[in-house]
């Protein structure tokens, strides 16, 4: 098994349409009271793509936000490891194919990717904390 290479993205279209509408209150304290309250984490979701298996950094869920992983080759197992490195959710999919999986608990996390071949997760916003 191969080390992965990892890459995050980040929404910045959302996070800058925020930015913009705060931009344009013309009270200063309204203004500064609209930046402060926009929630960087809510409004930017990660991607994480490699081939075979390795682990994510460390990041930040809430509870409600959807991980969706991709296998694009025979076996892929997801685990999600909380900062202790204590198992919060084991996930697969054998075969070409998709899965999801909606976080119970708000926390640090990252994902271990045990996969035959090419893979892909994100993670999405959700309706929580």
């Amino acid at each position: 098994m191969g080390f992965v290479l990892f890459g995050t993205c980040v929404n910045a279209g959302t996070v800058g349409q925020l930015m913009e509408a705060c931009r344009n209150i013309s009270a200063p304290d309204d203004r500064l009271a609209c930046y402060d309250g926009i929630n960087l984490r809510a409004t930017q979701d990660l991607e994480f793509s490699g081939d075979r298996s390795g682990q994510t950094p460390f990041f930040t869920v809430r509870t409600g936000d959807i991980l969706t992983y991709r296998n694009e080759d025979a076996v892929l197992v997801v685990t999600v490891l909380d900062e202790s490195g204590a198992t919060v959710q084991n996930l697969h999919v054998g075969g070409v194919g998709s899965g999801h999986y909606t976080v119970q608990k708000p926390g640090r996390v990252r994902v271990q990717m045990d996969a035959s071949g090419g893979w892909r997760l994100s993670v999405r916003s959700g309706q929580g904390e």
